[in-house]
């Protein structure tokens, strides 16, 4: 590997030009997508004004190749002694100086353009902020280590030298815990919740139909005419078979997702930190050190509970704005690697003995009338005029008095000495285990039907978001939060 000096100001590869370019047109063709969608749709409309059309494309692609240009030579980074330093922009000048010890995460990406030329974005993120602090488009691979590193590991630097100025800095080897395979891939992706996608591809389809009619107003009607009496004039056969084949649509989706996100997945853990990398079109390799892990959360469904499988979250102080860009995600993976990562950030299991506190048996009531009666009598018009069945809003309170006995049955919190762990679902679960010093804010919540009841909840605050416990015995929320905000006043460690 090349000596790369830091100090000195840097720009990124001159390969970066052409990702600067490429990301400026593909802004412009988001933007004018639907203008685009009409000149190609109607092109003979156009023939007549083709030279003025030729001739604004030209000077587009001029102006964003000078952009381009004078971008790249403006921007330039460096490390001056404890500090990150990047000053961007030529018309508006803009300089960034970020303490080395505020920084959060640096990660770096690679979408097939990159991937091609061989360089990688890296971003840098810092703790409270309400965006990515930056973003540094095409490094070569070797540079971007070495910055990746240094970043990464300068508060660890710094400790260090408080102690003892002798000590070396070592490479730490990392040591690969899971490794999923395509085939494992396909599997996870069958055991996903193929409702939540058909509900994204109903939402998607809706809007690009609303965009669409907008531009194409008498042919998007004719065409949903004649869709509409194709589907009242159909069996019910064929209706069951479109439902099927929507499903099925859903199901391919899934996997599809699951297979372009996780692609080539690996986590793997060195002494102070878990490492991981995954992506088919967006490749991205993450390291969040063991400290600044804020939340374990782990999740299974009723498919994936078959399999014993679990998706895990490992939460870490993120920006108001970018919290899934700070997430570490294990799409699938059993027990014993659930346990060992337990073991890893939290140490010896804390709660082998200790009672789940539940909540109370009234939180049903406030699920269903939210999830059941609420809907049903929003929509009462639609059955009372037999727009729609009598049944279904039978059905539909059926269900949600189920759904919301489950979510009574799986709410409940354990709390040890040092730790806390919070679970709730309904056909699925969810559970969040935190060590208590890292909480920042503990509120005592109780409204006035809760009072009457005798019973109250808590919200918990960390830096990578917050949670709650509600519909707990008054007393026992007293004695709690007491107990929380005791933890965290006394304790002399940082939280991150």
């Amino acid at each position: 590997m090349r000596n790369i000096d830091l100090t000195k100001p840097n720009r990124q590869a001159p390969k970066g030009l052409v990702l600067i370019l490429a990301m400026s047109i593909q802004k412009l063709i988001r933007a004018l997508w639907p203008m685009l969608l009409i000149y190609f749709w109607k092109n003979d409309q156009f023939v007549e004004y083709q030279t003025i059309i030729n001739v604004g494309i030209i000077v587009i692609i001029l102006l964003l190749s000078i952009h381009a240009v004078l971008y790249y030579l403006n921007f330039k980074f460096y490390v001056d002694k404890d500090h990150f330093i990047l000053r961007k922009g030529y018309l508006r000048k803009q300089e960034l100086n970020i303490p080395l010890d505020r920084i959060q995460s640096v990660n770096y990406k690679a979408n097939v353009l990159q991937r091609l030329l061989k360089v990688v974005s890296l971003e840098i993120d810092t703790a409270g902020s309400v965006k990515k602090e930056l973003k540094i488009l095409a490094l070569e691979l070797d540079y971007a280590d070495t910055l990746k590193n240094a970043l990464s590991t300068s508060v660890n630097v710094k400790e260090t030298e408080d102690v003892n100025q002798d000590v070396p800095i070592k490479d730490e080897q990392a040591e690969k815990l899971l490794k999923i395979e395509i085939g494992e891939l396909v599997k996870i992706g069958l055991l996903q919740n193929h409702l939540q996608m058909a509900l994204l591809i109903l939402a998607f389809g809706w809007q690009f139909y609303n965009e669409l009619a907008d531009s194409f107003k008498e042919e998007i009607s004719q065409v949903s005419g004649q869709v509409n009496e194709q589907i009242l004039q159909s069996s019910l056969i064929v209706l069951i078979f479109m439902g099927l084949l929507f499903f099925g649509i859903s199901i391919l989706a899934s996997v599809i997702k699951i297979i372009v996100k996780f692609f080539d997945f690996e986590f793997s853990k060195t002494e102070s930190s878990f490492q991981m990398q995954a992506g088919l079109l967006n490749r991205k390799n993450m390291i969040i050190p063991f400290k600044k892990i804020q939340e374990l959360s782990w999740g299974t469904n009723p498919l994936k509970k078959a399999f014993s499988l679990f998706s895990i979250k490992i939460k870490q102080a993120n920006s108001q704005v970018d919290k899934k860009k700070s997430l570490m995600e294990i799409p699938g993976c059993g027990n014993e690697n659930l346990n060992q990562l337990k073991e890893v950030i939290f140490g010896e299991d804390e709660f082998l003995r200790d009672r789940k506190y539940k909540i109370s048996g009234k939180f049903f009531w406030r699920v269903l009338f939210i999830m059941g009666c609420l809907p049903i009598l929003i929509s009462s018009p639609l059955y009372i005029y037999d727009v729609v069945h009598y049944i279904v809003p039978i059905l539909w309170f059926g269900f949600s008095t189920f759904a919301s006995w489950l979510a009574v049955k799986k709410r409940y919190f354990q709390i040890s000495e040092n730790q806390l762990i919070i679970s709730k679902g309904m056909f699925g679960q969810d559970w969040k285990q935190l060590e208590i010093y890292k909480i920042q804010v503990v509120d005592f919540r109780q409204s006035i039907f809760q009072k009457s009841s005798g019973l109250a909840g808590i919200q918990i605050y960390t830096a990578s978001g917050s949670t709650s416990i509600p519909f707990i015995n008054e007393n026992l929320a007293k004695e709690l939060h007491k107990f929380l905000v005791y933890k965290i006043q006394s304790t002399e460690k940082s939280w991150m």
